[in-house]
């Protein structure tokens, strides 16, 4: 485990067996921190061609719906031309969360979305 970025609303960890990058969002988002943040994971993504993405928003309280077009339209496809092949997220209790979090989704089957850390990242690597 190493960790790449830190920061209030996010902290980026590179799981290194198996090779998954962990996003683990915390708190109240805004659109300006999900937009630079999203260009940090981008950067990454570009560097290391992770295949897999494990994006953890079970801390996340509050909307952020203002945001979630951006992440659909722009982000998403951004980072599937640099290699992300699977996104497991896991989705915030918090139902103003989980509602941008939905918005936020590309159409595919790109994401799938999870309850748990444990159910994400078994998905991820194709364990029961």
């Amino acid at each position: 485990m190493k960790t790449l970025h830190e920061a209030s609303n996010l902290e980026i960890i590179h799981l290194l067996q198996p090779n998954i990058l962990y996003c683990n969002w915390t708190g109240p988002q805004t659109t300006e921190g999900i937009m630079q943040s999203g260009a940090i994971i981008l950067d990454l993504q570009a560097r290391h061609a992770f295949r897999d993405i494990l994006n953890d928003n079970s801390q996340v309280v509050g909307p952020w719906h203002l945001a979630a077009r951006w992440t659909a339209d722009e982000w998403f496809p951004a980072m599937v031309d640099v290699g992300l092949s699977q996104f497991a997220w896991v989705l915030s209790p918090n139902i103003f969360a989980e509602a941008s979090a939905k918005r936020a989704l590309p159409a595919g089957d790109l994401v799938t979305t999870f309850k748990s850390y444990e159910e994400a990242f078994a998905w991820l690597t194709h364990k029961p």
